[in-house]
Formats: structure tokens, C-alpha cells, sequence
């Protein structure tokens, strides 16, 4: 796997819906794809939410951020270590989030 840098590591997406209702789908893709959530935060009101987890040698995290009434911005970030990314898992977890499960 290339090194990466952070700012390349990094998969965003603008989704509709709310924050609540993207951080119920993204919490159901991470339990189906066997993410152990280790973390969750919510700031800014509700309008920000962060899930961190570990799968295997992976730390998971995906930020949501609220956009507009009915949408919202996120960002799933997989990385193995402090200067490798798995891209490529990164992209399918959104891709997941960004159909609805």
C-alpha cells in the first residue's frame, strides 16, 4: 500500500438527510461490516457526530457534519498505522453509508 497523506486519506461525500439519519446508517454499515465502535462523540448541537472503532488492524472513524437542513457532509478515514491509509476500505464503507446500508 502507497503512503498517503492525511489530506489524501480522507473519503467525503455530501449526503441527504439529516445528521441523526446518516449516523443511524453509518452506525448499521459499521455493525455489518464488524467495526467494533470504540467511540462516539457529538458536538456543535448535534450538528457534528464522529464514530471511532477497530476492525482488525484498522481504526475506524467517520465524521458527520451537518450541511443544510437536509444534508450532510461525511468523511469515513480507515488507517492501519500513523502513516498508512486502506483507501480502498475507506471508499466501500462510504459507499455503503452513502446507499443507506
Amino acid at each position: 500500500m502507497p503512503l498517503i497523506r492525511d489530506g489524501e486519506s480522507r473519503h467525503p461525500a455530501t449526503i441527504p438527510g439529516s445528521v441523526d439519519e446518516v449516523a443511524a446508517r453509518a452506525q448499521s454499515v459499521l455493525a455489518a461490516e464488524g467495526v467494533a465502535v470504540t467511540a462516539s462523540k457529538i458536538e456543535d448541537s448535534g450538528d457534528k457526530r464522529v464514530f471511532e472503532g477497530k476492525k482488525g488492524d484498522l481504526d475506524i472513524s467517520v465524521e458527520l457534519r451537518r450541511e443544510g437542513p437536509s444534508a450532510t457532509k461525511a468523511e469515513v478515514q480507515a488507517r492501519k498505522n500513523l502513516v498508512e491509509w486502506d483507501k480502498a476500505y475507506a471508499q466501500a464503507v462510504m459507499d455503503k453509508i452513502v446507499k443507506g446500508g
